[in-house]
């Protein structure tokens, strides 16, 4: 059976491979490490969209945790903010937060990295799309993954505006930090 970590297992060396050759074909070290952080990235993402992460068995006394778990399963969320509303009011604020966090760090780093990579994608009309269109895109996988009996991934709009919201972020952190790194400096003025 295929799982993540058989993902990062045999995508971690191809991406290497794949990092040299473009080094010995004469592209920037720096830009190659970029390329290779990047695709490290999107196999760590693909790994946690498809494949549901280990629960640790000290958590199964944290009945909110599972109750959560079992609200979520079969289900498919189409109702804004209805499963962070079903979060904020468990007993666990533990849960609520790992979920929060994570679907707003999950493609941060994609908002950072896009403007770096694609230099067209450096405004945000033309980056905005791209980061909703890759949170539709995880929810169309995990949605299919379900069907198919793949994977228990839920389908959630929530994490839609999580995600996006996570992406603009990281996109208004490779702004600022493009704007201060391009500030001149007073002993160059």
């Amino acid at each position: 059976m295929l799982t993540g970590n058989v993902i990062l297992l045999l995508g971690t060396p191809l991406l290497v491979g794949i990092a040299a050759f473009r080094l010995k074909s004469g592209v920037r070290a720096r830009r190659v490490l970029t390329e290779l952080l990047f695709g490290v990235y999107l196999l760590m993402l693909v790994n946690v969209v498809l494949f549901p992460l280990r629960v640790d068995p000290g958590l199964r006394a944290d009945d909110a945790v599972w109750d959560h778990a079992a609200f979520l399963r079969n289900s498919v969320n189409l109702a804004p903010f209805a499963s962070i509303q079903h979060l904020m009011e468990r007993p666990s604020r533990t849960q609520a937060f790992r979920q929060i966090a994570g679907n707003l760090l999950l493609l941060m780093p994609l908002g950072v990295m896009l403007p770096v990579l694609v230099s067209t994608m450096r405004r945000p009309p033309l980056a905005v799309p791209v980061i909703l269109a890759t949170a539709i895109g995880i929810e169309v996988a995990q949605f299919m993954a379900h069907v198919a009996r793949i994977s228990i991934r839920s389908v959630d709009v929530d994490d839609v505006i999580l995600n996006v919201t996570g992406g603009i972020v990281g996109f208004l952190v490779w702004w600022l930090w493009s704007r201060l790194g391009s500030r001149p400096t007073s002993a160059s003025t």
